[in-house]
């Protein structure tokens, strides 16, 4: 955990950065300042750096659960969710359940948003109708957010570019970095931090080792790996969903405040019906949050349906198997230790799909080629 830092512990240009960020917040016109940067640049120790210095009301946010844990390690102890920094729970006594409702102001002069390269239109769209000052962080070189994009790191009003020492030592930011620049990655690989191996050689590294997640491009190969790692793990293949699965939420669900993305463990399952393909089961997200009583649609378990619709009742929920997960769900996120196997997916540059997948490693990578 970083100690309150001086001025002087900055780096020439993180010190820059800062004070850019102070005539920013001066500026009673200009609600806005996107700061970009690659990875090992900094971006979250400066983050703490103005959490522990800045004398002003301010919340610290990120689009996901995970992202939001790794800053309250990092010292950033009141970090939260963007969903949860905008939204209330209520509980209603006569239906028996919390019901979440907009805040209507926030009591701070600034929000500081990590990972904003993930921020869709719809949520941000709703963080700037509050009027308070938004200073945005986020890796300009990550895939596009899942849905309408608001282009937050297309313009930044200032880029990170110096790899810190620390970090340009680790071989898992000199791979990303190496992406970034056009590299040609290496076909084998072994260190501590970093192993690069042959997909050929997936089931092996799948049976043989314990991974946080598994990230690939693919519905296809994920169905594949989830199906693989519930048989390692010795649950019941022939239901839908057993206690301590591990799930994925495919949909948002603000009432529950469940969003697209959202990685949970079922706790219980108090009412499971198969024929219907329907249950309720209890929750817990990665921060350790218990979500109860929670409609679940088993449909999308274990396969893609191409005509799925909204559901006609608002209150059950599309998931699927969340120990295998595509990139695009993996964004914004990190984990301590990532197994990736590499794959064209179209519409998405080589180079930006395989930069963000390795990103997502903070210690330890296993990357198949």
């Amino acid at each position: 955990m970083l100690t309150k830092t001086t001025f002087d512990q900055l780096s020439e240009e993180q010190q820059e950065a800062v004070k850019l960020i102070e005539d920013f917040l001066k500026d009673p016109f200009k609600e806005e300042f996107v700061l970009g940067g690659l990875a090992g640049t900094g971006k979250s120790y400066l983050i703490n750096y103005l959490y522990q210095n800045l004398s002003m009301p301010l919340a610290v946010c990120s689009f996901t659960n995970k992202a939001a844990l790794n800053l309250r390690r990092k010292g950033i102890h009141s970090a939260k969710t963007i969903h949860k920094l905008m939204y209330n729970a209520v509980y209603n006594e006569e239906e028996k359940k919390w019901k979440y409702f907009r805040v209507a102001e926030l009591p701070v002069s600034l929000i500081i948003i990590d990972e904003g390269s993930v921020v869709n239109k719809i949520l941000y769209d709703d963080l700037c109708s509050y009027g308070t000052k938004r200073l945005i962080f986020g890796d300009n070189f990550q895939l596009e957010p899942v849905g309408s994009n608001p282009n937050l790191m297309e313009n930044c009003d200032f880029i990170l570019s110096e790899i810190h020492r620390q970090a340009a030592e680790n071989p898992i930011v000199q791979l990303a970095h190496g992406i970034r620049n056009n590299m040609n990655i290496p076909s084998k690989f072994n260190s501590e931090l970093l192993k690069i191996e042959s997909k050929d050689k997936l089931n092996h590294f799948l049976q043989e080792n314990d991974y946080d997640i598994i990230i690939c491009g693919k519905n296809k190969t994920r169905h594949s790996i989830n199906a693989i790692i519930r048989k390692k793990l010795g649950f019941d293949i022939n239901r839908y969903i057993n206690v301590d699965e591990k799930i994925i939420a495919l949909q948002n669900n603000k009432e529950n405040q469940i969003f697209n993305g959202n990685i949970f463990t079922i706790k219980d399952i108090a009412i499971y019906l198969p024929e219907a393909k329907r249950a309720y089961v209890n929750l817990e997200d990665e921060d350790g949050c218990l979500y109860r009583n929670i409609y679940v649609n088993l449909t999308f378990f274990g396969h893609d349906n191409k005509e799925n619709a909204p559901n006609k009742d608002k209150k059950l929920i599309n998931f699927d198997y969340g120990y295998a997960i595509t990139c695009h769900k993996s964004q914004g996120s990190e984990w301590e230790s990532v197994l990736a196997v590499d794959e064209p997916v179209w519409g998405c540059t080589p180079e930006r799909w395989q930069y963000t997948i390795v990103t997502r490693a903070r210690t330890k990578l296993t990357y198949l080629i």
